[in-house]
């Protein structure tokens, strides 16, 4: 029976791992903690591992590292994969896949930090905490009367778009394929077209060699004075610099943030009892106008049940066909 690594099992996954092992009758060995170079020194022949999107870089001595533990394919329990190394991967001989999982979990959170935004939410709920319960500073703006940008229109993007035309709001987008099934609820433009034009511009697409900072400077003063700009999808698509720089000007009329680009010595851990100092948290949270959240848009039930099941269909279509219907190619 080939042995698959499990890397990272959170408690949350442990009874979706349990049933698909009893239904697959496939042997699971599950390591605490990342995949690093020290964690695989420990570890005999395996053919199949999979990972945590929030594994710590996978670099080119950690693939070499797997390739010589006889390790042919990688999954990423996640939709981003920007975490490996794939150039190093394709020289080593690992196939490597990422999976799929609810769209409805990151939409859903996408069009709720817009409300939380537009209507000052944190603001609200902090002062009534405090009873408060004036109104002065707490006006907001209605999403219905908003024009917002969906840049990216993938799975995720395409369900932001289907629940924002619920709400009657008009809609733009920009996608160098755009889908043909959206175009009844959108209208395509090109990308300096959407940032001119909208009040709210949320981001949708995976993190790639040629969008890293897609969002920088010179696009923040490009978009719409007081628009609010959405990211649940990767920090490094934004420069951080340019955003807190757009937000202090008083140019941008908001933020909401489910991702940084400097987040991995950050979110998913508890910092209630030690001190960490991450700059761009520190500074971005101190903005009233500012929504941010760990890296929590996906979590949900069903979307963590989808990445398990998922990442064991994407290594079993690997090790009995050669392929995944995932697969990343680079």
């Amino acid at each position: 029976m080939t042995k698959i690594i499990v890397f990272d099992r959170r408690a949350d996954e442990a009874a979706t791992f349990s049933q698909v092992q009893q239904r697959n009758h496939i042997d699971l060995e599950f390591v605490d903690g990342p995949m690093t170079a020290q964690s695989l020194l420990v570890l005999t022949g395996f053919e199949a591992a999979t990972i945590q999107g929030s594994n710590p870089f996978v670099d080119a001595h950690v693939l070499h590292q797997l390739a010589n533990l006889g390790c042919h394919y990688l999954v990423v329990r996640s939709a981003g994969f920007n975490n490996v190394d794939l150039q190093a991967a394709q020289e080593c001989g690992i196939r490597l896949s990422n999976v799929s999982y609810s769209v409805h979990s990151v939409a859903e959170f996408t069009v709720m930090l817009m409300l939380a935004t537009l209507r000052h939410l944190p603001a609200i709920v902090a002062r009534t905490n405090a009873q408060d319960f004036t109104l002065a500073g707490l006006q907001g703006r209605e999403l219905h009367d908003q024009t917002v940008g969906i840049v990216g229109t993938g799975r995720i993007g395409h369900a932001v778009a289907e629940i924002l035309s619920g709400f009657g709001c008009d809609l733009l987008a920009y996608d160098p394929h755009p889908s043909t099934s959206l175009t009844s609820m959108v209208t395509y433009v090109d990308f300096d077209a959407l940032l001119a034009n909208s009040d709210i511009v949320t981001l949708h697409l995976p993190l790639l060699a040629d969008n890293h900072n897609l969002i920088d400077s010179d696009q923040i003063q490009r978009m719409k004075s007081n628009a609010v700009l959405i990211n649940c999808a990767r920090g490094q698509l934004v420069s951080t610099t340019a955003l807190i720089d757009g937000l202090a000007s008083g140019h941008l009329g908001g933020a909401s943030l489910d991702t940084l680009a400097t987040e991995a010595t950050l979110f998913q851990q508890d910092h209630r009892l030690s001190f960490t100092y991450n700059h761009d948290w520190q500074v971005l949270k101190g903005f009233p106008n500012v929504v941010m959240t760990p890296h929590t848009a996906f979590y949900t039930d069903t979307a963590v049940t989808d990445m398990v099941e998922n990442a064991i269909r994407s290594l079993i279509s690997f090790l009995k066909t050669g392929n995944s219907p995932w697969e990343i190619r680079p």
